[in-house]
């Protein structure tokens, strides 16, 4: 790396300093705001990995001042959101801690369960998309850190807008979109013995039901299949997808699973031991054989007995994946 190079990147992060101390002031003044706005929108998209630590300490300058006449709220994510961005857009090795979490938590209160189809549908997609990823990998990085019960409480308080917002994070395609599948598969199942929980008292509608399954498989072929192979599936993902599946299938998500998840299920299915939790809560429901039963295909009662069978021949089976978290990009590269 050449001496100017390096002194751009000093330079950068001595920017991301002052910026921070814009929003640490008792009294924010609106010319400033706007200024540190329009720096931010320049530099953030030529800084490197070793500024995320300066842009995180940003983030939560940002989250910690307190919307007035001169810093509205809509300010105050615009901001937040332009410093996650230079935080979080990074191999997993240059993440930075995540500190405080209620910050990420509120973050993710307004730009993922505040998501509409309308918001997805018009200015600023690809924006709020590159948002809702950088949220969903600070928590998948970092779980123990974040207050997960808070989460859950703020999607118990709006099921059908998570399961809503979820559901089009999973059917957005783009050329970018892969990183945020990714980051999506590996969030969901944090929650999944909430949402695809018979008794957890969250009732979601059936057409919120086809659209989140038809999302989810949609992105997990995305993730993981290449050339008729599920090649993709490192890093935690077959595990997360695997647990979420199981979910559903002893649950009244059920009827609702796709094609393409069962076939998944055919294919991975037979590595998974029966201690495997979302498996055994399965095993362990004598309706699970019934519910499959009833859906009358013969393929997807075929599967289900093969990995019953397979799983009480094969005990030592595994499931050959690491602990969940998104190890998503290149070392060194942004996530692209």
């Amino acid at each position: 790396m050449s001496c100017y190079s390096n002194e751009i990147e000093s330079q950068i992060r001595k920017i991301y300093e002052k910026l921070a101390g814009v929003f640490s002031k008792p009294a924010l003044i609106r010319v400033e705001i706007k200024r540190a706005l329009a720096i931010m929108k320049s530099i953030t998209p030529h800084a490197k990995d070793n500024a995320a630590q300066k842009s995180y300490d940003l983030f939560h300058a940002a989250m910690q001042a307190k919307p007035s006449s001169n810093y509205s709220r809509k300010d105050q994510m615009e901001v937040a959101r332009i410093a996650m961005e230079g935080a979080f857009k990074w191999d997993k090795s240059l993440l930075p801690p995540v500190g405080d979490p209620d910050h990420i938590v509120e973050f993710i209160r307004h730009y993922f369960l505040g998501l509409s189809k309308a918001d997805m549908d018009h200015t600023g997609t690809k924006e709020h998309l590159e948002a809702i990823r950088n949220a969903l990998c600070a928590v998948v990085y970092d779980p123990g850190t974040i207050n997960l019960d808070g989460l859950r409480r703020i999607i118990r308080e709006g099921a059908s807008r998570f399961v809503g917002a979820t559901g089009r994070v999973f059917h957005w395609q783009d050329s970018e979109s892969l990183q945020l599948h990714k980051a999506a598969l590996l969030f969901l199942p944090h929650f999944s013995n909430d949402i695809f929980n018979d008794n957890s008292g969250i009732s979601v509608d059936r057409d919120l039901k086809d659209y989140l399954c038809t999302g989810w498989a949609s992105a997990l072929v995305h993730v993981g299949l290449e050339d008729g192979a599920w090649v993709g599936l490192g890093d935690g993902v077959k595990e997360a997808a695997l647990t979420v599946l199981f979910d559903m299938i002893n649950s009244n998500w059920l009827p609702h699973i796709t094609e393409n998840a069962w076939e998944f299920l055919a294919s991975t299915g037979p590595s998974v031991p029966g201690d495997f939790p979302a498996f055994r809560r399965c095993l362990d429901n004598s309706e699970s054989m019934r519910r499959i039963g009833n859906l009358g295909s013969p393929r997807i009662t075929a599967i289900w007995a093969d990995l019953e069978g397979q799983n009480q021949s094969r005990p030592d089976a595994v499931v050959g994946g690491s602990r969940m978290g998104p190890n998503v990009g290149r070392r060194g590269r942004a996530r692209r």
